[in-house]
């Protein structure tokens, strides 16, 4: 694939990976779970839980990557990128596209990065029906629902930094 303009990671840093995912999802999503792979490192740690996801148990390892997607890892083009497949996945649930088919093929991987599982979490918690499997999943891991208190944790002081700064 080529990039036919000059590219920048524009205003909220995104636009490149958004191009990207545009114009082959499938080749976008390789990268991404390429970069996502050689950040992780394992360590004392690196631990993994297991989740039930589209009907399949996955291994979610490790669970130290879940707050990437917010610029709480090593790389900041890597959140970026996590965040361009947040907006990407938003689009395609926009215009019809099927929930349970897009977690699946971002959830390829096993096991299932951390990385990937907060973007998958919050595309459910937007667009999941109240009466969805996906969504009993991922309310009915209490590992889970620990590990997301903790990026509300995040969200809320990233938040109050973000008010100050202004």
């Amino acid at each position: 694939m080529q990039i036919e303009h000059p590219f920048s990671l524009g205003k909220t840093g995104i636009g490149l990976f958004q191009s990207l995912f545009k114009a082959n999802p499938d080749e976008a999503l390789s990268l991404l779970r390429h970069l996502i792979r050689s950040l992780e490192q394992p360590g004392p740690q690196s631990y993994s839980i297991d989740l039930m996801l589209a009907g399949a148990a996955r291994e979610i390892s490790p669970v130290s990557s879940y707050a990437w997607s917010r610029g709480h890892g090593p790389s900041l083009l890597v959140s970026k990128a996590l965040c361009a497949l947040e907006d990407w996945a938003h689009d395609v649930l926009d215009n019809s596209g099927n929930l349970t088919e897009l977690i699946e093929k971002i959830a390829d991987d096993r096991p299932l990065s951390g990385a990937l599982l907060l973007p998958i979490v919050d595309l459910v918690l937007c667009h999941a029906k109240l009466d969805s499997p996906l969504l009993h999943d991922l309310l009915a891991s209490p590992e889970l629902l620990a590990l997301d208190s903790q990026r509300l944790q995040h969200d809320q002081l990233d938040h109050k930094a973000q008010s100050v700064a202004r």
